[in-house]
């Protein structure tokens, strides 16, 4: 029989494949999106997506937070905090829908202030099924139904793009990803819940106690990724500038989806009750630093090689704002693991306040900048006190450590990965010389002892043994 650890590692890395096929498909969404649509349109959908994940976000993690563990830990209950779950996020969705229509009535936006509404009561009632499927630990079924999303958001876009619909268009496949997948889920769940709108007070006192904290973390560092696109409609740049920053914000996120799939395997270990919890949370931070910022650091050093990669010649002037945003992301992306792991050992007081401010100084350095390039950097003074803050405040609460020789070592390895990134390249050869520097950046790490045999077995540890027992002989021979 397969021990608590190897499960959650199996149903963690199931979830990771998923999102990784999900940030594939929702990456050629961007790219894709980016090159057929007008210069206009785009900046026009970056600006519907912006608000969109803004408002989704504190939807999917109020109501649906705590009802999955209180679920989780009241299964006999599962129906009534079902019900208490799913009547919050409806009124929830309700009121973040009315909100929506109510800035967009005297725009130009408000066909797609209408769409973003609907998507909303879909995500109402999408977030409140997982909820139910996390507690029940039906892991498989959220990343299926994850890729089904992302797969129909694509085909569907593309269709009504190609027919002529416009960033109207490009945003529908939203709505029809959530839609489908959630028939989808629907199906899987008939027959153990039922969607009922009766409602239990004292559960649903619990549930706003407990999504408090959680909803204000999550959504301001939301925030921070993506205010700064509102920002520049709401000082009035023009659609085709947006565009254009839209353009490299969408190349910037990645870091940010690449850590969100990290964070949500390693999380299913920080939040359970594990002894070595601390040490899961202190190695997904470790990660972070390891694999995914240096992705951030190649971002400043050559823009024009992503751009080119990822738009050709049709957003190179965008060089400077991807430098900023790289940097601005990375950072964000750090604070996003380190407070996430301090919401699973419920430490969430102080982690609140800090992204309070931290989204009050990105608001201020764009009133005291409006242009396309303090918008940008409004968001890297923001990510940069949040990044600052939870590293201090959780190294002098939690286990971590840092050696000064592992950082020269990782200095180096990062140089011979970066220097292969300098020079104009085409898309392919960028592509090919991208793959293959950060692969010898992987190995070097191996090779010099950064990486060793317990990374390994965190990290490949629903693989079987003996795939194991290779590549960590791999890291003893080349040390």
């Amino acid at each position: 029989m397969r021990s608590k650890r190897q499960e959650i590692s199996k149903y963690g890395y199931i979830i990771f494949a998923s999102l990784i096929i999900s940030s594939v498909f929702n990456y050629l969404y961007q790219v894709l999106m980016g090159n057929l649509l007008t210069r206009s349109e785009f900046g026009v959908l970056g600006v519907a997506l912006s608000t969109f994940f803004i408002v989704a976000v504190l939807l999917q993690n109020s109501f649906t937070w705590s009802g999955t563990r209180l679920m989780a830990s009241n299964l006999e209950l599962s129906q009534k905090i079902f019900d208490a779950t799913l009547i919050g996020n409806l009124a929830l969705a309700a009121l973040l829908s009315t909100a929506v229509l109510a800035i967009a009535k005297s725009s130009s936006l408000y066909s797609i202030g209408i769409l973003i509404s609907a998507t909303l009561i879909v995500g109402g009632l999408l977030a409140t099924v997982n909820a139910f499927l996390r507690a029940h630990k039906l892991f498989p079924k959220i990343a299926l139904a994850n890729i089904i999303n992302s797969v129909t958001k694509l085909i569907s876009s593309v269709a009504l793009v190609v027919l002529g619909y416009g960033a109207f268009g490009a945003f529908s496949g939203v709505f029809a990803g959530m839609a489908v997948s959630l028939v989808y889920l629907l199906s899987t769940v008939k027959n153990k819940v039922s969607i009922r709108f009766t409602l239990d007070l004292q559960i649903l006192k619990r549930l706003l106690k407990e999504s408090a904290f959680a909803a204000v973390i999550f959504t301001g560092l939301t925030t921070v990724i993506n205010f700064n696109v509102i920002a520049l409609k709401l000082i009035n740049i023009s659609n085709s500038v947006i565009g254009s920053f839209n353009a490299a914000l969408t190349i910037a996120r990645g870091i940010f989806f690449l850590t969100s799939a990290l964070v949500l395997v390693v999380f299913s270990y920080t939040s359970s009750s594990d002894p070595n919890r601390e040490i899961y949370a202190a190695k997904s931070i470790r990660y972070v630093i390891l694999f995914i910022l240096p992705l951030a650091v190649s971002m400043y050093v050559s823009p024009k090689q992503w751009l080119m990669l990822f738009f050709g010649l049709k957003y190179l002037e965008s060089e400077t704002v991807l430098r900023i945003l790289a940097t601005g992301i990375g950072l964000a992306s750090l604070s996003f693991a380190v407070v996430s792991n301090l919401v699973a050992f419920e430490d969430y007081k102080l982690p609140a306040i800090t992204v309070v401010a931290g989204v009050l100084i990105m608001i201020a350095f764009t009133i005291f900048d409006r242009t396309v390039v303090g918008v940008a950097e409004a968001v890297a003074v923001s990510a940069a006190f949040l990044a600052v803050s939870a590293l201090i405040y959780y190294s002098t609460k939690y286990r971590i450590k840092v050696s000064l020789g592992d950082c020269i070592k990782v200095a180096a390895a990062n140089i011979a990965f970066l220097a292969g990134l300098i020079g104009p390249r085409s898309r392919l050869t960028a592509l090919a010389i991208l793959g293959g520097t950060y692969t010898l950046y992987v190995l070097i790490l191996a090779g010099v002892g950064v990486v060793d045999e317990r990374d390994i077995e965190t990290i490949l540890a629903p693989l079987p043994k003996s795939i194991r027992r290779k590549v960590s002989a791999f890291c003893r021979r080349s040390r």
